[in-house]
């Protein structure tokens, strides 16, 4: 019997009101098994291993990947092992998976949406979609792009339908900052839009989160001020933060520990949101062990931003979990 010791999740998943789509069968991630070998079963930095900054270093690009490690009472089994991981790629409807050892009674399992690299390579600026894997999975696809420090994120390409021919972007007209590639499944669907890579664009890493000295107290307080801070910097209205509706919807949501969205109840408190004269946005969630790691994910994912730096935002419900090590923080933003 295998028992799962510790659950993480490269954590951030942006969501605005949409239809949901069909499963598909997982593919195994070769790729991933042989960049995280080694990180995943150091024990005083496997956590960090599917952290973006850690995932970029061993040139992995998949976002929204939700890993385990497990320890077993005897040797582990490998096809056992393996099935764990497909059963938890069926669980998420993800497309890919990917598993490893640590020892004969220890080991770990991976899933992500992205049933391959996205990014098939680089030549100089130039970055090459893997345009035929994307064809195959996404009837349509988004690209996006946000500055390291600037303000709105950029659309790149919105609503394109994958072909086989090469698809290329030329980073060197980007700023510094990152890349962001969303899959829409076809039908018939059971789930939305999906993030399925998040890649560094240029020399962002020697760039600062925008208003990081906000973040130092690590507290919920000082994520609200810097929320309210990166607002005020474009001349957008503030942020309501003591609307009882949406604070009951962000405590709701909250009690799906989940980094993906809870749908059916996204729709139901969209349709109570409505009937009060308000007008659903979106919700964002995000896990991590401090309060400057969830802002760095909702800062350098362009949905993530574009949603916290909407003009027709007027308020914002939040919620966070106090589980460790990581916690989970829910945002509802609206119109009201």
């Amino acid at each position: 019997m295998l028992r799962f010791s510790l659950v993480l999740h490269l954590a951030l998943a942006s969501f605005s009101f949409k239809n949901v789509y069909a499963e598909t069968s997982a593919e195994r991630r070769l790729d991933i098994e042989d960049a995280l070998r080694n990180s995943m079963c150091a024990k005083t930095e496997r956590e960090a291993a599917v952290k973006p900054l850690r995932l970029w270093q061993a040139g992995i690009y998949d976002a929204q990947m939700e890993a385990s490690w497990i320890e077993a009472e005897e040797a582990i089994d490998p096809a056992e092992l393996e099935q764990a991981a497909q059963e938890q790629a069926a669980t998420l409807n993800h497309g890919g998976y990917a598993y490893g050892f640590c020892g004969k009674q220890h080991a770990w399992i991976l899933s992500s949406p992205a049933s391959g690299p996205v990014l098939e390579k680089k030549a100089g600026n130039i970055l090459i979609l893997n345009s035929s894997r994307l064809a195959q999975a996404c009837q349509r696809l988004d690209v996006d792009a946000a500055g390291a420090q600037s303000g709105q994120s950029r659309v790149i390409l919105a609503g394109k339908k994958p072909q086989e021919e090469a698809m290329q972007i030329n980073a060197g007209l980007l700023n510094a900052g990152t890349l962001s590639v969303t899959c829409h499944p076809p039908e018939p669907q059971k789930r939305g839009p999906e993030l399925w890579a998040l890649m560094p664009v240029g020399e962002w890493e020697h760039v600062e989160l925008p208003h990081v000295d906000l973040l130092e107290a690590e507290n919920f307080k000082s994520l609200r001020a810097w929320l309210q801070t990166l607002r005020k910097d474009l001349n957008l209205r503030p942020l309501q933060q003591d609307h009882a509706l949406l604070a009951r919807f962000a405590k709701d949501l909250l009690s799906h520990s989940s980094i993906r969205h809870p749908r059916p109840l996204i729709k139901k408190q969209a349709e109570e949101l409505k009937k009060s004269r308000g007008h659903w946005l979106g919700e964002n969630r995000v896990k991590g062990s401090r309060i400057s790691e969830m802002a760095w994910l909702l800062w350098h994912s362009p949905q993530h931003r574009r949603l916290l730096l909407n003009p027709k935002a007027n308020a914002i419900g939040l919620n966070i979990s106090q589980k460790t090590p990581e916690k989970l923080l829910v945002m509802v933003i609206a119109r009201i």
